[in-house]
Protein backbone atom coordinates (compact mmCIF):
# COMPACT_ATOMS: atom_id res chain seq x y z
CA UNK A 1 0.00 0.00 0.00
CA UNK A 2 3.03 2.28 0.77
CA UNK A 3 4.36 1.57 -2.19
CA UNK A 4 1.33 1.98 -4.69
CA UNK A 5 1.53 5.42 -2.69
CA UNK A 6 4.60 6.32 -3.22
CA UNK A 7 4.51 6.03 -6.92
CA UNK A 8 1.12 8.31 -6.34
CA UNK A 9 3.80 10.77 -5.33
CA UNK A 10 6.75 10.30 -7.89
CA UNK A 11 3.86 10.63 -11.16
CA UNK A 12 2.04 13.96 -9.35
CA UNK A 13 5.73 15.41 -9.10
CA UNK A 14 6.45 14.87 -12.64
CA UNK A 15 3.32 15.84 -14.05
CA UNK A 16 3.62 19.21 -11.37
CA UNK A 17 7.82 19.61 -12.79
CA UNK A 18 6.47 19.30 -16.66
CA UNK A 19 6.30 22.49 -18.98
CA UNK A 20 2.98 23.75 -19.69
CA UNK A 21 1.66 21.19 -16.84
CA UNK A 22 -1.15 21.92 -14.34
CA UNK A 23 0.49 23.37 -11.24
CA UNK A 24 -0.81 21.73 -8.08
CA UNK A 25 0.43 24.90 -5.72
CA UNK A 26 -1.41 27.06 -7.97
CA UNK A 27 -4.11 24.52 -7.84
CA UNK A 28 -4.08 24.40 -3.76
CA UNK A 29 -3.89 28.06 -4.10
CA UNK A 30 -6.61 28.86 -6.03
CA UNK A 31 -8.71 26.01 -4.65
CA UNK A 32 -11.91 25.21 -6.16
CA UNK A 33 -13.65 26.37 -8.85
CA UNK A 34 -17.09 26.52 -10.42
CA UNK A 35 -17.78 24.59 -14.05
CA UNK A 36 -20.94 25.64 -16.54
CA UNK A 37 -23.36 24.08 -14.59
CA UNK A 38 -22.21 25.71 -11.46
CA UNK A 39 -21.11 22.39 -9.33
CA UNK A 40 -18.04 22.95 -7.45
CA UNK A 41 -15.08 19.92 -8.58
CA UNK A 42 -12.60 19.11 -6.22
CA UNK A 43 -9.58 19.15 -8.67
CA UNK A 44 -6.83 17.36 -6.78
CA UNK A 45 -9.13 15.04 -5.99
CA UNK A 46 -10.27 14.24 -9.62
CA UNK A 47 -6.57 13.74 -10.17
CA UNK A 48 -5.86 11.54 -7.23
CA UNK A 49 -9.30 9.68 -8.03
CA UNK A 50 -7.72 8.88 -11.81
CA UNK A 51 -4.02 8.29 -10.69
CA UNK A 52 -5.62 5.53 -8.73
CA UNK A 53 -7.65 4.32 -11.31
CA UNK A 54 -5.39 3.95 -13.79
CA UNK A 55 -2.77 2.09 -11.21
CA UNK A 56 -5.80 -0.42 -10.51
CA UNK A 57 -6.65 -0.72 -14.44
CA UNK A 58 -3.09 -1.77 -14.34
CA UNK A 59 -2.62 -4.14 -12.13
CA UNK A 60 -5.76 -5.93 -12.65
CA UNK A 61 -5.68 -9.76 -13.69
CA UNK A 62 -5.51 -10.80 -17.08
CA UNK A 63 -9.20 -11.76 -16.84
CA UNK A 64 -10.33 -8.59 -16.45
CA UNK A 65 -8.10 -7.02 -19.40
CA UNK A 66 -9.51 -10.19 -22.02
CA UNK A 67 -13.18 -9.22 -20.35
CA UNK A 68 -12.58 -5.52 -21.31
CA UNK A 69 -10.83 -6.04 -24.55
CA UNK A 70 -13.99 -8.27 -25.56
CA UNK A 71 -16.60 -6.24 -24.50
CA UNK A 72 -15.62 -2.24 -24.93
CA UNK A 73 -12.46 -3.11 -27.85
CA UNK A 74 -8.97 -2.07 -26.95
CA UNK A 75 -8.75 1.71 -24.95
CA UNK A 76 -6.66 2.79 -27.86
CA UNK A 77 -10.36 2.32 -30.20
CA UNK A 78 -11.50 4.83 -28.23
CA UNK A 79 -11.30 8.77 -29.83
CA UNK A 80 -10.19 10.44 -26.99
CA UNK A 81 -10.61 14.09 -27.09
CA UNK A 82 -7.94 16.32 -27.91
CA UNK A 83 -7.12 19.92 -26.59
CA UNK A 84 -7.11 21.12 -29.66
CA UNK A 85 -10.65 19.96 -30.60
CA UNK A 86 -13.04 23.00 -30.42
CA UNK A 87 -15.92 20.64 -29.15
CA UNK A 88 -13.32 19.39 -26.58
CA UNK A 89 -14.63 21.37 -23.41
CA UNK A 90 -12.68 20.87 -19.83
CA UNK A 91 -13.11 22.13 -16.53
CA UNK A 92 -13.03 25.86 -16.59
CA UNK A 93 -9.81 26.60 -14.79
CA UNK A 94 -8.88 30.45 -13.54
CA UNK A 95 -6.51 31.65 -15.65
CA UNK A 96 -4.18 33.03 -12.90
CA UNK A 97 -4.36 29.90 -11.03
CA UNK A 98 -3.75 26.99 -13.82
CA UNK A 99 -1.61 26.91 -16.87
CA UNK A 100 -2.53 26.37 -20.46
CA UNK A 101 -1.73 22.72 -21.49
CA UNK A 102 0.30 21.96 -23.99
CA UNK A 103 -0.68 20.48 -27.19
CA UNK A 104 -1.13 16.64 -26.82
CA UNK A 105 -0.61 16.33 -23.42
CA UNK A 106 -3.34 14.68 -21.62
CA UNK A 107 -5.01 16.10 -18.92
CA UNK A 108 -7.45 15.43 -15.74
CA UNK A 109 -10.65 15.97 -18.04
CA UNK A 110 -9.72 14.16 -20.83
CA UNK A 111 -9.48 11.22 -18.41
CA UNK A 112 -13.16 12.23 -17.27
CA UNK A 113 -14.45 12.51 -20.53
CA UNK A 114 -13.13 9.09 -20.94
CA UNK A 115 -14.16 7.93 -17.85
CA UNK A 116 -17.74 8.75 -18.99
CA UNK A 117 -17.44 7.18 -21.88
CA UNK A 118 -16.68 4.59 -20.57
CA UNK A 119 -19.35 4.52 -17.78
CA UNK A 120 -21.67 4.37 -20.43
CA UNK A 121 -19.99 1.59 -22.06
CA UNK A 122 -20.48 -0.03 -19.19
CA UNK A 123 -23.98 0.63 -18.30
CA UNK A 124 -24.87 -0.21 -21.88
CA UNK A 125 -23.52 -4.03 -21.33
CA UNK A 126 -24.96 -4.31 -17.85
CA UNK A 127 -28.45 -3.57 -19.66
CA UNK A 128 -27.61 -5.56 -22.19
CA UNK A 129 -26.33 -8.88 -19.52
CA UNK A 130 -29.52 -8.20 -17.90
CA UNK A 131 -31.81 -8.58 -20.77
CA UNK A 132 -29.40 -11.96 -21.64
CA UNK A 133 -30.43 -13.14 -17.85
CA UNK A 134 -33.87 -12.55 -18.50
CA UNK A 135 -33.22 -14.68 -22.00
CA UNK A 136 -31.72 -17.30 -20.42
CA UNK A 137 -33.96 -17.68 -17.97
CA UNK A 138 -36.99 -17.15 -20.86
CA UNK A 139 -34.84 -20.22 -22.61
CA UNK A 140 -34.13 -22.42 -19.46
CA UNK A 141 -38.46 -22.48 -18.71
CA UNK A 142 -38.58 -23.28 -22.24
CA UNK A 143 -36.14 -26.55 -22.07
CA UNK A 144 -38.28 -27.36 -19.04
CA UNK A 145 -41.25 -27.39 -20.89
CA UNK A 146 -39.51 -28.98 -23.51
CA UNK A 147 -38.66 -31.48 -21.43
CA UNK A 148 -41.88 -31.80 -20.03
CA UNK A 149 -43.67 -32.03 -23.94
CA UNK A 150 -41.00 -34.91 -25.04
CA UNK A 151 -41.64 -36.75 -21.98
CA UNK A 152 -45.63 -36.63 -22.84
CA UNK A 153 -45.30 -37.34 -26.40
CA UNK A 154 -42.54 -40.39 -25.31
CA UNK A 155 -45.52 -41.52 -23.31
CA UNK A 156 -48.22 -40.69 -25.46
CA UNK A 157 -46.28 -42.74 -28.28
CA UNK A 158 -45.77 -45.57 -26.23
CA UNK A 159 -49.03 -45.69 -25.63
CA UNK A 160 -50.21 -45.73 -28.69
CA UNK A 161 -47.50 -48.58 -29.87
CA UNK A 162 -49.21 -50.49 -27.28
CA UNK A 163 -52.59 -50.11 -28.28
CA UNK A 164 -51.58 -50.52 -31.97
CA UNK A 165 -50.07 -53.79 -31.35
CA UNK A 166 -52.85 -54.85 -29.90
CA UNK A 167 -55.15 -53.85 -32.43
CA UNK A 168 -52.94 -55.72 -34.89
CA UNK A 169 -53.04 -59.03 -32.84
CA UNK A 170 -56.74 -58.56 -33.13
CA UNK A 171 -56.70 -57.70 -36.69
CA UNK A 172 -54.64 -60.87 -37.18
CA UNK A 173 -57.45 -62.73 -35.58
CA UNK A 174 -59.97 -61.91 -37.09
CA UNK A 175 -58.19 -62.07 -40.36
CA UNK A 176 -58.06 -65.72 -39.43
CA UNK A 177 -61.53 -65.88 -37.74
CA UNK A 178 -62.26 -64.65 -41.67
CA UNK A 179 -60.77 -67.25 -43.51
CA UNK A 180 -62.61 -69.94 -41.71
CA UNK A 181 -65.66 -68.62 -41.81
CA UNK A 182 -65.35 -67.79 -45.50
CA UNK A 183 -63.85 -71.53 -46.23
CA UNK A 184 -66.94 -72.15 -44.47
CA UNK A 185 -69.72 -70.47 -46.62
CA UNK A 186 -67.92 -71.81 -49.78
CA UNK A 187 -68.61 -75.35 -48.39
CA UNK A 188 -72.12 -74.49 -47.52
CA UNK A 189 -73.02 -72.46 -50.90
CA UNK A 190 -71.36 -76.07 -52.80
CA UNK A 191 -73.85 -78.02 -50.16
CA UNK A 192 -76.79 -75.39 -51.01
CA UNK A 193 -76.55 -75.90 -54.57
CA UNK A 194 -75.28 -79.70 -54.09
CA UNK A 195 -79.22 -79.29 -52.45
CA UNK A 196 -80.86 -77.07 -55.01
CA UNK A 197 -79.81 -79.37 -57.63
CA UNK A 198 -81.21 -82.68 -55.92
CA UNK A 199 -84.70 -80.77 -54.79
CA UNK A 200 -85.17 -79.96 -58.51
CA UNK A 201 -84.41 -83.39 -59.70
CA UNK A 202 -86.49 -84.34 -57.65
CA UNK A 203 -89.49 -82.56 -58.39
CA UNK A 204 -88.29 -83.04 -61.38
CA UNK A 205 -88.97 -86.63 -60.91
CA UNK A 206 -92.09 -86.18 -59.50
CA UNK A 207 -93.65 -84.15 -62.52
CA UNK A 208 -92.07 -87.00 -65.05
CA UNK A 209 -95.51 -88.49 -65.59
CA UNK A 210 -97.05 -84.84 -65.97
CA UNK A 211 -98.03 -83.06 -69.39
CA UNK A 212 -99.59 -79.60 -69.14
CA UNK A 213 -102.86 -78.73 -72.16
CA UNK A 214 -103.00 -75.52 -73.00
CA UNK A 215 -106.07 -73.22 -74.07
CA UNK A 216 -109.09 -75.74 -73.27
CA UNK A 217 -111.37 -73.77 -72.55
CA UNK A 218 -113.29 -73.36 -69.15
CA UNK A 219 -116.23 -73.74 -67.75
CA UNK A 220 -118.08 -70.65 -66.24
CA UNK A 221 -117.92 -69.21 -63.14
CA UNK A 222 -119.86 -70.90 -60.69
CA UNK A 223 -120.19 -74.49 -62.73
CA UNK A 224 -118.78 -77.47 -61.46
CA UNK A 225 -115.99 -78.88 -64.40
CA UNK A 226 -114.91 -82.21 -64.23
CA UNK A 227 -111.45 -81.65 -65.60
CA UNK A 228 -110.32 -85.78 -66.58
CA UNK A 229 -113.55 -85.68 -68.52
CA UNK A 230 -113.23 -82.56 -70.04
CA UNK A 231 -109.49 -84.09 -70.82
CA UNK A 232 -110.72 -87.55 -72.32
CA UNK A 233 -112.97 -85.69 -74.69
CA UNK A 234 -110.31 -83.57 -76.24
CA UNK A 235 -107.95 -86.10 -76.29
CA UNK A 236 -110.42 -87.80 -78.68
CA UNK A 237 -111.64 -85.04 -80.59
CA UNK A 238 -108.77 -82.67 -81.08
CA UNK A 239 -105.59 -85.02 -80.75
CA UNK A 240 -107.39 -88.35 -82.60
CA UNK A 241 -106.82 -90.59 -80.25
CA UNK A 242 -109.16 -93.53 -79.96
CA UNK A 243 -112.16 -93.27 -78.22
CA UNK A 244 -111.16 -97.06 -76.67
CA UNK A 245 -107.32 -96.52 -76.03
CA UNK A 246 -108.81 -93.07 -73.99
CA UNK A 247 -111.03 -94.49 -71.87
CA UNK A 248 -108.04 -97.18 -70.79
CA UNK A 249 -106.01 -93.96 -69.82
CA UNK A 250 -105.39 -94.18 -66.02
CA UNK A 251 -104.71 -90.60 -64.62
CA UNK A 252 -103.41 -89.83 -61.11
CA UNK A 253 -104.97 -86.67 -60.71
CA UNK A 254 -106.18 -84.15 -63.77
CA UNK A 255 -107.07 -80.66 -62.22
CA UNK A 256 -106.29 -76.66 -64.08
CA UNK A 257 -103.92 -74.29 -62.20
CA UNK A 258 -103.07 -70.91 -62.73
CA UNK A 259 -104.58 -67.36 -63.34
CA UNK A 260 -108.03 -67.49 -65.05
CA UNK A 261 -107.76 -66.21 -68.35
CA UNK A 262 -110.05 -65.70 -71.77
CA UNK A 263 -108.82 -68.89 -73.05
CA UNK A 264 -109.36 -71.24 -69.57
CA UNK A 265 -106.53 -71.81 -67.05
CA UNK A 266 -103.96 -74.51 -67.57
CA UNK A 267 -104.80 -78.16 -67.72
CA UNK A 268 -102.09 -80.13 -65.58
CA UNK A 269 -102.65 -84.09 -65.85
CA UNK A 270 -100.36 -86.59 -63.92
CA UNK A 271 -100.64 -90.12 -65.96
CA UNK A 272 -100.05 -92.91 -63.96
CA UNK A 273 -97.79 -94.83 -66.64
CA UNK A 274 -95.02 -92.89 -67.81
CA UNK A 275 -95.11 -94.74 -71.40
CA UNK A 276 -99.12 -93.71 -71.63
CA UNK A 277 -98.01 -89.67 -71.01
CA UNK A 278 -95.45 -90.58 -74.04
CA UNK A 279 -98.33 -91.99 -76.08
CA UNK A 280 -100.12 -88.68 -76.05
CA UNK A 281 -96.90 -86.09 -75.82
CA UNK A 282 -96.17 -87.96 -79.21
CA UNK A 283 -99.92 -86.68 -80.94
CA UNK A 284 -98.74 -83.29 -80.13
CA UNK A 285 -98.19 -82.52 -83.63
CA UNK A 286 -102.21 -83.07 -84.51
CA UNK A 287 -102.14 -79.53 -82.40
CA UNK A 288 -99.80 -77.65 -85.12
CA UNK A 289 -102.77 -75.87 -87.02
CA UNK A 290 -104.78 -74.91 -83.88
CA UNK A 291 -104.73 -72.91 -80.89
CA UNK A 292 -104.06 -75.59 -78.37
CA UNK A 293 -100.47 -76.90 -77.48
CA UNK A 294 -99.24 -79.31 -74.77
CA UNK A 295 -95.79 -79.67 -73.03
CA UNK A 296 -93.95 -81.58 -70.13
CA UNK A 297 -93.64 -80.05 -66.77
CA UNK A 298 -90.66 -78.94 -65.68
CA UNK A 299 -89.46 -77.17 -62.26
CA UNK A 300 -89.18 -73.59 -62.69
CA UNK A 301 -84.95 -73.87 -62.91
CA UNK A 302 -85.49 -76.20 -65.62
CA UNK A 303 -87.82 -74.56 -67.24
CA UNK A 304 -85.73 -71.49 -67.38
CA UNK A 305 -82.66 -73.35 -69.04
CA UNK A 306 -84.95 -75.23 -71.21
CA UNK A 307 -85.88 -71.86 -72.98
CA UNK A 308 -82.82 -70.66 -73.14
CA UNK A 309 -82.46 -73.18 -75.20
CA UNK A 310 -85.14 -72.87 -77.84
CA UNK A 311 -83.40 -70.32 -79.92
CA UNK A 312 -80.43 -72.23 -80.82
CA UNK A 313 -83.39 -75.44 -81.07
CA UNK A 314 -84.97 -73.58 -83.77
CA UNK A 315 -81.53 -72.65 -85.78
CA UNK A 316 -79.78 -76.24 -85.56
CA UNK A 317 -83.26 -77.79 -86.87
CA UNK A 318 -84.04 -75.17 -89.81
CA UNK A 319 -80.34 -75.63 -90.75
CA UNK A 320 -81.19 -79.18 -91.23
CA UNK A 321 -79.54 -80.53 -88.28
CA UNK A 322 -80.62 -83.59 -85.36
CA UNK A 323 -81.37 -81.94 -82.21
CA UNK A 324 -83.63 -82.47 -79.29
CA UNK A 325 -84.05 -81.15 -75.87
CA UNK A 326 -83.68 -83.89 -73.07
CA UNK A 327 -84.23 -82.30 -69.87
CA UNK A 328 -82.11 -78.92 -69.20
CA UNK A 329 -79.50 -80.28 -72.26
CA UNK A 330 -79.94 -78.99 -75.83
CA UNK A 331 -77.94 -81.99 -78.12
CA UNK A 332 -77.78 -80.67 -81.74
CA UNK A 333 -75.95 -83.93 -83.59
CA UNK A 334 -75.77 -86.10 -80.97
CA UNK A 335 -73.83 -83.73 -79.05
CA UNK A 336 -74.43 -81.63 -75.76
CA UNK A 337 -74.46 -77.49 -75.91
CA UNK A 338 -73.27 -76.36 -72.60
CA UNK A 339 -75.81 -73.91 -70.94
CA UNK A 340 -74.79 -69.75 -70.94
CA UNK A 341 -76.35 -68.46 -68.02
CA UNK A 342 -78.15 -65.14 -68.59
Amino acid sequence: MGRRTANKREKRKKCDSSDGSINNDSVYKAGKFADSSKEEIDVSKISNDSDLIINNAEESSSDTELTTTRVLGPITSIDLPQPSDPKFSSTPTHSSTMSKPEQGQITNADIMAYLQKLDGKITSVESKMGKLDVLEQKVGAFESEFAKLWTYIKDSSGKTNERVGKVEDKVDCVDFSLGVINDKVINLEKERDSLRNEVVYLQSQSMRNNLIFANIPEAPVGVTEDCEQVLRTFMNKEMKIAQGLVDSLQFERVHRYGPRTDDGRKIVAKFSLFKEREMVRKQKKTLDDTDYYLHEQFPKEVAEKRRRHLPKLRKAIEAGKRAWLSYDTLYIDGKPVKDIPS
